[in-house]
């Protein structure tokens, strides 16, 4: 056989246990995300208030998705870039992101 093995290390560590982690920018473009890594930049976008950029276009991203996105938005007082372009979004997702905008600063 002409394919030679593939050997993986893994050295443990607790590196993160001891250094804080920021994290800044979200780009996921176009890597066929669907509804459940959704919910997970939603999830990002609320717990984490370094966040000031998304990038998720291109995506699977569903209607109910994209609303829980819109409500992690309302939790982050600093994002000031997000593009959920060529996702497959709906009215769910424009009403969220209405309310989210209409409550303007005071959301957060």
């Amino acid at each position: 056989s002409l394919e030679s093995p593939r050997t993986t290390y893994t050295m443990s560590s607790n590196f993160f246990m001891y250094y804080s982690i920021y994290l800044i920018r979200i780009n996921v473009v176009a890597n066929r995300l669907t509804h459940a890594a959704g919910v997970a930049i939603a999830s990002a976008l609320r717990e984490n208030r370094t966040v000031t950029a998304c990038d998720a276009s291109r995506n699977a991203i569903d209607d109910t998705a994209g609303a829980e996105i819109a409500l992690g938005v309302r939790k982050n007082p600093v994002l000031t870039s997000l593009n959920l372009n060529k996702n497959m979004l709906g009215p769910e997702t424009g009403r969220a992101f209405s309310s989210t905008l209409a409550l303007g600063s005071h959301a957060r």
